[in-house]
């Protein structure tokens, strides 16, 4: 769904943050925390992100101007819910820790002659706000306010805690259309593009300076001047003459250049820990104003920060405040020296479902880095070698991963080689989880003998659907019920009408923690039965390559009897059930031992018996159980925990009540709109996680030995009971050689 939003015209419409390992650097004498000493002798420090909780909810929102003072913050910004028409603006100042000190019904303002809305803020140290005000002229036609543009001026309005105006002083009107507001102790500065006005907080203007060229940037130093950014006129001179620093004292009545400057300069910041910063695109300067020497603070590029339209704000103990058009977060000093830092290295064949939250944990993390090393990088070009062989040659010869992703390795397999830490006693002593409800259903099928080796925090529901009117059997389908659907099929018919191959068939059939043919906790097999020569059977029927572009049509027109398909959020079960006329039953994976639904992981994850740092692996792996990765899955995955499931319920509850409408298109092409108007859809969700017997395990192994071993039989130079002996003979030795 998109959204747009209205921004003013100083806040430019950032890129969202995808931060890469953050390591930010200092140079600040004065700091303590992680440190190295560079080439150059100067002392670097590390800095890390701490989450800024903003007092405000909504599954969208968007961050207008946050100005700070003292570890106090005003705060204007946006939020909309998925069933809201429009934004709900809030103004508020909130301190450090989240709490909300004052909260602002509306900062615009109408009186017999004017509409007024302000256009920057700046705190006092006594968290009074003040405000740079822009004031239109308007009339009255047939009772509809019109706004007079030629009409407009400027002022300063100090306000109450209510937001009304107390105190209001007009603006000199040689600072034409101000833009932006800074204050300091007793002192406000007022920037336009050519010109700068100091004021005292009375409305006295203490200075006045009027530019050659253009006003880019300013703010307060630390001894209470103003720090002026100024560049080149290209009208009057002729050509860009680049930019210069000056220093404005406002009481001393005098503007000088400050300093030269070695490169472009985006803005200027104030600061306390320094005479102030400056932001020159690619980093954070630090300037001294005895030595007017500069000095790198924090480095946007390595930081993966989007420095050159960054919103930063100057806090206390050398942390700074970062916001973009979406987010707010602190960075601050590490505490952890370089040198006790560790790395810890997650193994994967795919990154995408966790190089995002690896990414953000080392922004966050002081101590533990995460290294996401992508083993599919190592597939060769003709399949001679796998990524997986690099891996099993890494882990043999000591270098293998601290952290496994397993949604992509064979788990089971993994887990009875002892290749993983049991996660229960990390769980069980983390205070940070004592709040954290795990779904049960979920642990049962992805417990081992009463300890835990795979986390799977996100995940999806694997299974057949069908109309029960047409299948003729309620739910689970057992093996024989679903071989049995022949007989309801046509010549050359199948359940799956082309959408299913052999080898996906197979695949789905026996890919599973706990099937009739695989017990891997007592490490044995049954494939020589009667049940598997039939399900060979079966399969022989199926095409050697499936097709799913026509799915939907034949679904819907009763051609195709079962469907295998994946439920990876509420809405997906809104739309299959529409292609099954409103009647759609999910029926499980029949080769499942206890019948029901299967896990389909979207992340799984667990520690490495070899892991050098297991407290720290598990501080990683933890973070996907937090309600901030839980409660966002929507759309992606199911959540694992039950404040994320009930978000997903509550939600899909408030869209039922708000219409409940689902736009899409029938097998034929044409627009139609699916409206659910009651609990059954969150109903189905609720009994397809309460009947889930199995977890999908990626064991490409065992699914690619029975598929070549198949062979002769598909060929039809084998029996389908001849085959299922060979079979049982090879996966056997498999399945022991894995312990």
């Amino acid at each position: 769904m998109k959204r747009s939003f209205a921004m003013k015209k100083k806040c430019i419409l950032l890129l969202c943050i995808a931060a890469a390992a953050l390591c930010l650097c200092s140079c600040a004498k004065d700091q303590d925390g992680g440190h190295g000493t560079a080439s150059d002798g100067q002392i670097r420090y590390r800095y890390v992100r701490e989450a800024l909780s903003l007092p405000v909810s909504g599954t969208y929102l968007a961050i207008y101007d946050i100005t700070a003072c003292d570890d106090q913050f005003f705060i204007f910004c946006g939020t909309m819910d998925d069933n809201d028409d429009d934004m709900v603006q809030h103004n508020f100042v909130m301190d450090i820790s989240g709490n909300l000190l004052t909260e602002y019904p509306t900062l615009s303002s109408t009186d017999d002659s004017f509409i007024g809305f302000p256009i920057d803020y700046c705190l006092t140290k006594n968290g009074e706000l003040i405000t740079l005000e822009r004031k239109t002229g308007y009339d009255r036609v047939d009772g509809v306010i019109q706004p007079n543009w030629d009409d407009t001026g400027s002022t300063i309005a100090v306000r109450e805690d209510d937001g009304q105006i107390t105190v209001e002083y007009p603006i000199d009107s040689r600072l034409k259309e101000p833009w932006q507001i800074e204050c300091r102790g007793e002192q406000i500065c007022i920037c336009a593009d050519q010109s700068l006005a100091v004021y005292d907080l009375s409305g006295a203007l203490l200075f006045f300076y009027e530019s050659k060229g253009r006003i880019d940037s300013a703010c307060f130093r630390a001894d209470g001047a103003v720090a002026v950014l100024e560049s080149g006129d290209e009208y009057a001179i002729g050509e860009p003459t680049g930019q210069r620093l000056l220093k404005i004292d406002a009481e001393g009545q005098t503007a000088e250049e400050f300093m030269p400057l070695a490169g472009n300069v985006v803005k200027l910041i104030s600061g306390a820990e320094c005479a102030f910063y400056i932001d020159n695109g690619s980093a954070l300067l630090g300037v001294d104003g005895d030595s007017r020497e500069t000095f790198e603070i924090l480095n946007w590029t390595v930081s993966g920060v989007n420095g050159v339209n960054a919103a930063v704000q100057s806090l206390s103990g050398g942390r700074f405040l970062y916001y973009d058009a979406y987010t707010a977060f602190l960075l601050k000093p590490s505490s952890v020296p370089y040198d006790q830092m560790v790395t810890l290295k997650l193994g994967t064949m795919d990154a995408y479902s966790v190089a995002d939250i690896a990414a953000g944990f080392n922004a966050s993390s002081e101590r533990i880095q995460i290294e996401v090393v992508d083993y599919s990088q190592y597939d060769s070009a003709d399949g001679s070698t796998t990524g997986l062989d690099r891996l099993e040659l890494d882990i043999l010869s000591g270098n293998g991963p601290d952290i496994y992703d397993l949604l992509t390795l064979p788990r089971k397999q993994y887990e009875k080689a002892g290749r993983l830490a049991d996660l229960y006693p990390f769980m069980e002593k983390d205070d940070t989880l004592k709040n954290v409800e795990l779904l049960p259903e979920l642990l049962t099928q992805t417990e081992t003998e009463g300890k835990l080796y795979t986390l799977i925090p996100a995940y999806g529901i694997l299974t057949l659907t069908g109309d029960p009117d047409i299948i003729g059997t309620d739910a689970p389908l057992t093996l024989t019920e679903m071989l049995s659907l022949y007989d309801k099929m046509g010549e050359g018919e199948n359940p799956f009408g082309i959408a299913m191959s052999k080898k996906d068939y197979i695949d789905a059939m026996v890919s599973l923690s706990n099937t009739v043919f695989v017990d891997w906790e007592n490490r044995s097999c049954s494939f020589d039965s009667d049940q598997f020569a039939a399900l060979l059977e079966f399969a022989a029927s199926l095409p050697d390559t499936g097709d799913t572009s026509d799915q939907i049509n034949m679904v819907y027109t009763g051609k195709q009897l079962l469907s295998l398909r994946e439920i990876f959020n509420i809405y997906d079960l809104v739309a299959f059930n529409y292609y099954f006329h409103g009647n759609m039953m999910l029926y499980g994976i029949p080769s499942a031992e206890k019948g029901g639904t299967a896990i389909k992981p979207y992340a799984a994850l667990g520690i490495s018996v070899d892991c050098k740092d297991k407290e720290g692996a598990w501080s990683f792996i933890r973070t996907f159980l937090y309600d901030q990765y839980q409660t966002k899955l929507a759309g992606r995955a199911l959540p694992a925990t039950k404040t994320g499931f009930d978000s997903i319920i509550n939600d899909y509850m408030a869209w039922v009540s708000a219409g409940g409408r689902m736009h899409t298109i029938d097998p034929f092409g044409n627009d139609v709109t699916i409206q659910e108007t009651d609990g059954r859809i969150a109903d189905r969700l609720r009994n397809a996680i309460n009947s889930v017997s199995c977890v999908y395990d990626n064991n490409t192994a065992l699914t690619d030995l029975i598929w070549k071993e198949a062979q002769p039989f598909f060929a039809g130079s084998k029996t389908a009971a001849q085959t299922a002996d060979i079979i049982q003979s090879k996966t056997a030795i498999y399945i022991a050689e894995q312990t």
